[in-house]
């Protein structure tokens, strides 16, 4: 799928350099995945494309594997808002939800995204986030680090939200070119750095920060109050998994909070199982929230699989369910020195 982008729009980027340092370290066809990629990513990642103009905006952008923002034809939107609004009416939550909602739909406005079901599935986590936050936060700046979004969205949102937060988002780099581009979009008018090998761990003031995975140490300067991680650790490797946990266990501020929410268990491609139980937990955890995640129980579709709900024995088209169940926990971990 090819994501339009406007020609008005292009001239929009606060920091078209971000976009154009991840592009040529990721996209050119000279770099090859580290260790810690997973089979997923090594055969997935292969399908990303992006190409940028003579000025450094990109011209074409398929995202594959993270996400339906790029999905803008009129049927499938329509679908997923019927699916959207068959989980609001069914949430004690509905208020915020549908504040959130809102919110979000603004946010892929600017960006050029589409408000689809994978962006809703990431305001009922905020909404869950939100709820636990103290009402001064969102006049104090957060520092804010997020694993894997994919298209950047829920990073968008949050600073939408939290104005005067930092975000970090890390992720491998091809994936985070996108990040770096529709961050900005939807922000044009924030302060945009990406983090390299020559760089400082130190970005005052900065209100993104595009950090990828193998760079992770370069910010070791920061003290999270907040990590999101969404779907992402279900499809990395166990001990990429176990880098992430260390990483915030000594960097996680003494009373922030990490909302993880990935499948119960997956197996990828090259046979890995990925296992939510089995990641780095430590007993002296304190969990918040934790329980089956009740938005990831099926998604709206044109095709019918085989898995899904019946009424009187007969298969409910278009409404799937996911190959297995997903856990959510939003917790305050142990942390060491």
């Amino acid at each position: 799928m090819k994501s339009p982008i406007p020609k008005t729009r292009r001239n929009a980027l606060p920091n078209p350099e971000v976009v154009r340092d991840l592009y040529d370290r990721y996209h050119k066809g000279n770099h090859v995945p580290d260790a810690h990629v997973s089979s997923h990513w090594r055969e997935y990642g292969q399908k990303i494309r992006l190409r940028l103009d003579q000025d450094g905006h990109p011209i074409e952008a398929i995202g594959y594997g993270f996400g339906d923002l790029q999905i803008h034809r009129v049927p499938y939107r329509v679908l997923s808002l019927m699916s959207m609004i068959s989980q609001v009416i069914g949430s004690p939550d509905r208020g915020s939800l549908m504040r959130l909602m809102v919110a979000g739909w603004n946010v892929c406005r600017r960006s050029g995204l589409a408000f689809a079901q994978d962006a809703f599935r990431q305001v009922c986590s905020l909404a869950v986030i939100e709820r636990h936050l103290s009402r001064k936060s969102r006049d104090e700046r957060l520092a804010v680090l997020m694993i894997g979004d994919g298209y950047g969205f829920l990073a968008s949102l949050f600073k939408e939200r939290f104005p005067s937060s930092t975000i970090v988002l890390v992720d491998l780099g091809n994936i985070l070119t996108f990040q770096s581009y529709y961050s900005q979009r939807a922000h044009p008018d924030k302060l945009h750095k990406v983090v390299s090998r020559g760089s400082g761990s130190d970005f005052p003031g900065v209100d993104f920060v595009y950090c990828p995975t193998e760079l992770l140490a370069r910010i070791s300067d920061f003290s999270f109050d907040l990590a999101i991680n969404i779907a992402s650790m279900q499809e990395m490797t166990r001990d990429s998994v176990a880098m992430y946990f260390q990483f915030l266990r000594q960097r996680m501020a003494p009373d922030g909070l990490f909302y993880c929410c990935n499948r119960e268990r997956k197996v990828l491609v090259g046979g890995e199982i990925s296992d939510y139980r089995e990641y780095a937990w430590h007993p002296k955890d304190v969990h918040l929230v934790d329980e089956r995640c009740p938005w990831h129980k099926y998604y709206a579709s044109f095709t019918t699989t085989a898995n899904g709900p019946t009424v009187l024995g007969m298969r409910v088209p278009f409404v799937n369910y996911y190959d297995g169940p997903t856990w959510h926990r939003l917790s305050r971990l142990h942390t060491v020195g």
